[in-house]
């Protein structure tokens, strides 16, 4: 994947967290899954951009068909606490935050052409 790609989905992802955090949830970890998971570069670039730790799990069945199962479930009167479980983490990836301002400049940047583009569609 090209560094624009894996940055504007970065951004995206940033944008999505900003517009929970604006609702006044409170995120103060994150954990990936799924295929992006496996690139230490766009982990390492989503905890640099949010200054926020991204926790790896050891295994890859928490992604979303996973939790929607999980949800299904919760709802049929299944125990929260027996099914909502937190995964086993392999590792956590730290924001670096010296080159925090770098991609947050080129979040600006993203934005800025994001409004542009939409303008003109």
């Amino acid at each position: 994947m090209t560094r624009a790609v894996i940055e504007g989905v970065t951004f995206a992802i940033c944008d999505s967290f900003d517009a929970l955090t604006e609702t006044g949830n409170r995120i103060e970890q994150l954990l990936a899954v799924g295929g992006g998971a496996k690139s230490n570069y766009w982990v390492q670039a989503i905890a640099t951009t949010l200054g926020l730790p991204v926790s790896i799990p050891v295994s890859g069945d928490f992604g979303g068909a996973f939790g929607a199962a999980r949800l299904g479930m919760i709802s049929l009167g299944g125990s929260l606490t027996d099914i909502a479980t937190a995964p086993k983490i392999e590792r956590v990836i730290e924001p670096i935050l010296p080159l925090q301002d770098s991609f947050l400049s080129a979040l600006k940047s993203y934005r800025k052409a994001y409004k542009a583009i939409k303008a003109i569609s």
